[in-house]
């Protein structure tokens, strides 16, 4: 069986990632730690590969490690909602790494935590979870949830050209979005319940 199971999303970060993956994957041959890796293939498959994951090695899946942006470990972690008793790692490699920032991940730690075979560096945390009224399925976020106009500007974000970002632009786009935004949206009613 393999220490680690670990999920790359090769396109995060404008190929960071996938950076990221060949210089651990050097480390690991080098330490001789045994792993299976699973590179996404599109929006959504992280979720589907961690999903198939945990079902293929149902209570024996102890160690994942994800490397990727904030919506890959988003994927993941709804991927895995049925088991609690996994440890999940993760090397930040997208453009915004706001999970970085709010949990303060470093890659050092990680690679430190593969190769001692056995301890861990894990911290637990607590999950936040919502669903909406047009689903009955319950979805599962690390850090935090934007909704409204936060929501509305990071989509457009989102579907800029990945030149953009490639060139360094979003920090001069995001402002114009932002104005965008403030007058192009509408209110929405939202509900919320505790518990």
């Amino acid at each position: 069986m393999s220490d680690w199971y670990i999920i790359i999303n090769p396109k995060a970060g404008n190929s960071t990632a996938f950076r990221a993956w060949k210089s651990l994957q050097k480390d690991l041959q080098k330490a001789n730690i045994s792993y299976r890796s699973f590179m996404t293939q599109h929006p959504g498959h992280a979720e589907v590969l961690a999903r198939q994951i945990s079902t293929m090695q149902d209570d024996r899946l102890k160690r994942l490690l994800v490397i990727g942006g904030d919506g890959t470990v988003h994927e993941v972690l709804n991927g895995l909602v049925s088991l609690r008793d996994i440890q999940l790692s993760v090397i930040p490699s997208g453009i915004s790494n706001d999970f970085k920032r709010g949990f303060g991940v470093k890659k050092s730690n990680v690679i430190k935590e593969m190769k001692r075979k056995g301890q861990s560096l894990t911290r637990t945390y607590a999950l936040g979870s919502f669903h909406t009224k047009d689903s009955d399925n319950e979805l599962y976020f690390a850090n935090h949830l934007s909704l409204g106009f936060d929501a509305c500007t990071a989509k457009k974000m989102s579907a800029l050209p990945k030149w953009t970002a490639a060139l360094r632009l979003n920090h001069l786009i995001h402002p114009l979005i932002f104005f965008v935004t403030a007058f192009t949206s509408k209110p929405f009613v939202l509900s919320y319940e505790n518990g």
